[in-house]
């Protein structure tokens, strides 16, 4: 992960997402620190339709940042599958390095939870 516009940001920032608040039951939340909010937007008609979901990331403290991640979805009149996904992620105070590390270190907590899970007598048959 070496930048907010990579596969893999956007990878381990959906399974943190999941992990942390799953069905996004909440508004707010905390997740390794760092404060969550999720608003959504949107708007349905007739012959299409669209959702922009945007996530504040607060880290407080003297090393504070923050971080806004957005991802919009359109459907056309039929809601069958999605016509366009874009999404994007700006630093919006604080160090981009220390947010990337922070990153990196929720993907690691990540693959460790992942992988307290599997039964061993799945991963040898």
């Amino acid at each position: 992960m070496k930048t907010f516009a990579s596969a893999s940001f956007f990878r381990v920032f959906d399974l943190l997402v999941a992990a942390s608040n799953p069905g996004l039951k909440r508004e707010a939340w905390q997740a390794g620190g760092v404060g969550i909010v999720h608003q959504r937007h949107s708007y349905s008609g007739a012959t299409h339709c669209y959702v922009i979901d945007v996530f504040l990331l607060t880290m407080p403290g003297r090393r504070g940042w923050g971080l806004i991640v957005a991802k919009e979805t359109w459907w056309n009149g039929g809601h069958q599958r999605p016509i366009k996904i874009s999404r994007w992620s700006q630093p919006n105070s604080g160090s981009r390095r220390d947010i990337l590390d922070w990153m990196k270190e929720q993907e690691r907590a990540l693959d460790r939870r992942a992988a307290s899970r599997v039964d061993p007598t799945e991963a040898t048959g």
